[in-house]
């Protein structure tokens, strides 16, 4: 009789452990993500996600899937042209007086240009064309505005 009171005691207190023990692997699970999110995926300036792009730690992927495997790409050219295109960007907002670090991209664009056609020449006399297609590119950039409180009572009517 009193074994089973003692099995039953025994089984309250390891109980009360393991759930401790839940609780207390749960939390550390939650701290882990919360650190592994804060690190990894923090927000990157447009400065830092050009250069991974060329430094092949990130890559562009292409949409569609082919035998299993993402396909991707590291476009050096066009990253050049974009982080020259923010310099130029950085450039005007401190000749008009504007904090750099507080701009914000609000509208990148890209359209084709007309096609440049030029020759290249080939042996025995022939001649192949050499197109080249150039792009238009619109990147609009303004300060970022910081939060305005809303009043805490009505405005008055007269």
């Amino acid at each position: 009789f009193f074994l089973f009171f003692y099995n039953l005691f025994l089984f309250y207190i390891y109980s009360f452990f393991y759930f401790f023990i839940l609780v207390f692997f749960l939390i550390l699970c939650y701290l882990f993500i919360y650190i592994f999110f804060f690190f990894f995926f923090k927000q990157k300036t447009a400065y830092e996600m050009l250069r991974s792009l060329v430094g092949s730690e990130m890559c562009i992927r292409d949409r569609g899937k082919e035998w299993g495997v993402d396909k991707g790409r590291w476009p050096r050219k066009s990253v050049a042209a974009m982080m020259s295109l923010l310099k130029n960007a950085e450039a005007n907002a401190i000749a008009k007086g504007l904090e750099p670090s507080k701009m914000v991209i609000k509208h990148v664009q890209v359209d084709q240009a007309p096609r440049r056609h030029r020759r290249t020449y080939r042996a025995h006399g022939r001649i192949n064309p050499f197109m080249r297609c150039p792009c238009h590119v619109q990147l609009f950039m303004s300060q970022a505005q910081e939060a305005v409180p809303s009043p805490k009572s009505a405005p008055k009517k007269e």
